[in-house]
């Protein structure tokens, strides 16, 4: 008769071996390039049981398509040129916001509005997430438009992304110092997860003073948060940033943007993350996923993914997506699915989905300015498919 620990340690490994799995394809080419400009994760909204909404974004437009998941960009429905111009910006908002020479706006500000993500939160109201690069253009600075400060903000629809309203900015970086290379301070984004009635929105942080940067998340109450946006308004004071193992105020108005704590931390010192990618709950796995860039170290770039039971602590990385060449980065990542158990938002996914990236030449896309428009269509589109398997 086996004894107590055996027995034991017998059901153990058997109740390890019924938890499902997660079976992740090969990268598939979708597109040596999209129909359109690109230089962000594409928001993705569910149009019926066979098409998918899907909005790409660059400094130079706003895109909205439809099409299957193997070609996303069949159809074009609309374009907004320059982004900015996608949203209606209150006058108590109001932002020069226009794409054309810097060397005509010198000493004014610009601002380019990324759609990167949406929620639905009504059958015909969405929830906009936007990565927003607030910029200082001028003749002395290194570059035309750069550095800026970067902000997360909200933007709301009514009529399922058909038009858009400007609701204001939510999540800033601590270290607010303009100075150029300022990647360490671009707050990418925006990666987002509804978890117990709360929005969570990864994003990167970097401390003041400082050029390190990492993933860290905040959050608002969803019922709040949607509230306000339906009145065409946000409330700063809603969104919290976690910071030593608690809850504190994004935004004081003695000290500006506070500090938030990594939320992913790296095997390699020389690693760093990039949080312009995206998130989603999968109810059969009973687990959050996250998506970033990492790279440094010595390796090649790679496209991870994460998992988690709470949204704050993340592990279990999986590797999804390499760089296709010497000076390319798999990032822009953003899941999708058509499946019935999928939400129409994208944000969360059932027992088959797809993650999309892009495999980016960030030198090239860095002569956006000098380049005629083409240069922005030439980013591979890659979709790895992934599928839960379940235990036996």
């Amino acid at each position: 008769m086996p004894s107590k620990t055996l027995l034991a340690v017998m059901l153990l490994a058997g109740e390890a071996c019924l938890q499902p799995s997660l079976h992740t394809g090969a990268p598939q080419l979708v597109s040596s390039g999209l129909s359109c400009p690109c230089d962000a994760p594409a928001a993705t909204l569910r149009r019926n049981r066979g098409t998918l909404y899907t909005w790409p974004s660059s400094a130079m437009a706003l895109w909205l398509f439809k099409g299957p998941l193997d070609m996303p960009d069949r159809r074009a429905v609309y374009r907004s040129r320059p982004n900015s111009t996608a949203f209606r910006i209150p006058a108590a908002l109001a932002m020069t916001a226009t794409y054309r020479p810097c060397t005509s706006l010198a000493g004014q500000r610009y601002a380019n509005l990324y759609l990167v993500n949406v929620h639905q939160t009504g059958r015909t109201e969405l929830l906009g997430f936007l990565h927003v690069e607030n910029l200082t253009c001028g003749d002395s600075l290194p570059t035309p438009f750069y550095p800026a400060h970067y902000t997360v903000a909200l933007a709301h629809s009514p009529d399922r992304g058909r038009s858009w309203a400007f609701l204001g900015h939510v999540i800033g970086v601590n270290n607010q110092a303009l100075r150029y290379p300022d990647m360490s301070c671009n707050i990418g984004g925006v990666p987002y997860l509804v978890v117990d009635r709360y929005l969570y929105v990864y994003y990167n942080e970097s401390p003041a003073g400082s050029p390190v940067q990492y993933p860290a998340v905040a959050r608002a109450p969803l019922d709040s948060v949607a509230a306000h946006a339906r009145r065409g308004r946000v409330s700063v004071s809603d969104w919290s940033k976690y910071a030593g193992g608690q809850w504190v105020p994004a935004w004081d108005e003695g000290a500006g943007w506070s500090l938030g704590s990594p939320v992913l931390s790296s095997p390699d010192a020389a690693w760093a993350f990039e949080m312009s990618n995206d998130a989603a709950y999968c109810a059969p796995l009973e687990a959050y996923l996250l998506t970033t860039r990492e790279y440094g170290g010595g390796v090649t770039d790679r496209l991870c993914m994460y998992r988690s039971t709470d949204g704050v602590t993340w592990g279990q990385r999986t590797v999804i997506g390499q760089a296709g060449g010497p000076n390319t980065h798999p990032t822009y990542s953003y899941f999708a699915s058509l499946d019935r158990d999928a939400s129409d938002d994208c944000s969360v996914v059932g027992r088959r989905f797809s993650v999309y990236y892009f495999d980016v030449d960030y030198e090239l896309l860095g002569r956006q300015v000098a380049e005629p428009p083409a240069v922005w269509t030439s980013l591979p589109l890659y979709r790895v498919d992934l599928s839960v398997v379940e235990g036996r």
